[in-house]
């Protein structure tokens, strides 16, 4: 027979792993898409951009996000940086703009370029690949745009 003491810390045991369960599985109903592009400037010769990530939170959960990092491809080609290390609270069914920062990699960019031109036209595919840090748990964001 459990003492009363054992059954107190099992049943907490109990409410903190169903409260963990419910934030991990809410962080998966986050919605993510682009805002505007907030500026541009030169760190020596590498390009940096400010744009916005609208997040928003349908669920009834509070969020924190702590970091975002990943990658920014066009039609294949590793053409830059994202990231974001400014924690930002989404309160419960609300949205949020999280400023992130782009490094553009010259070399990537230059190399699509140069693709374009060698015949597989101008359209370009943007794809933007990242995980996101919600209150410790890690969730991915992925979306391709075309450019025509």
């Amino acid at each position: 027979m459990l003492s009363p003491i054992a059954k107190a810390a099992l049943a907490a045991g109990a409410v903190i792993a169903l409260t963990a369960f419910q934030k991990a599985n809410a962080s998966g109903t986050l919605n993510f898409y682009p805002d505007s592009l907030r500026n541009i400037e030169l760190d020596g010769i590498t390009p940096v951009a400010t744009f916005g990530l609208v997040i928003q939170n349908p669920s009834s959960q509070r969020f924190v996000v702590k970091s975002l990092a990943g990658n920014l491809t066009a039609n294949g080609f590793r053409i830059g940086n994202v990231s974001s290390f400014t924690p930002i609270v989404i309160n419960a069914n609300s949205q949020v703009v999280y400023l992130l920062t782009v490094r553009l990699s010259l070399i990537g960019v230059v190399q699509d370029i140069i693709n374009a031109f060698n015949g597989n036209g101008v359209q370009q595919t943007v794809r933007f690949n990242a995980w996101i840090n919600v209150d410790n748990y890690s969730v991915p964001v992925d979306m391709s745009f075309k450019i025509p």
